[in-house]
């Protein structure tokens, strides 16, 4: 839209480690003439980088990691000048912005065994406990989920391995 191009650049768990000193983004590309584009400004993130956006021509949409924030957030860039892209708003789950005391993380991720995310948290009936699936990356053909129990006190336990790429961590009286 607009002669312009936009590329995500985001390190993504399952690839790996990046690469040292890597840096996510947007790249910003003139394709005016389609057969030599340029190359015309790199608009830079914290953390992993863009996963998805859209552009309508002006505003580009980002789902962005972005610092003092948890996860993804919805960051809005204005493109009216391609070379000085300017952001004009963010929204987030509420939670999300950590710098702000909106959140405290209650799991840490061991990246010495290879986690990567913890995810589907599942509060058992009791209140003070939950399971969640330890996602661990492997150098096979799919990743390895452990079910952990954890609560209040950081009490954390492996409950059992598994390997399937859709399980959830689940209570069933």
């Amino acid at each position: 839209a607009n002669d312009l191009m936009l590329t995500n650049y985001e390190s993504i768990g399952y690839a790996g480690d990046p690469e040292q000193g890597f840096q996510g983004g947007l790249n910003i590309f003139d394709v005016s003439d389609p057969h030599d584009p340029k190359h015309i400004h790199f608009w830079a993130t914290a953390g992993d980088g863009i996963h998805r956006f859209t552009f309508d021509g002006r505003y580009a949409y980002l789902s962005a990691t972005a610092e003092d924030y948890i996860g993804h957030i919805v960051i809005i860039l204005d493109l009216d000048d391609p070379r000085k892209p300017e952001e004009v708003g963010r929204w987030w789950m509420p939670g999300r912005w950590q710098a702000g005391g909106e959140a405290t993380p209650i799991t840490t991720l061991d990246q010495d065994a290879g986690e990567n995310s913890h995810r589907f948290p599942w509060f058992l009936p009791e209140g003070r406990h939950y399971l969640y699936l330890a996602r661990v990356h492997s150098t096979g053909a799919s990743d390895e989920h452990e079910i952990r129990l954890a609560g209040a006190r950081q009490f954390d336990c492996l409950l059992s391995r598994v390997g399937r790429k859709d399980t959830v961590a689940r209570y069933r009286q």
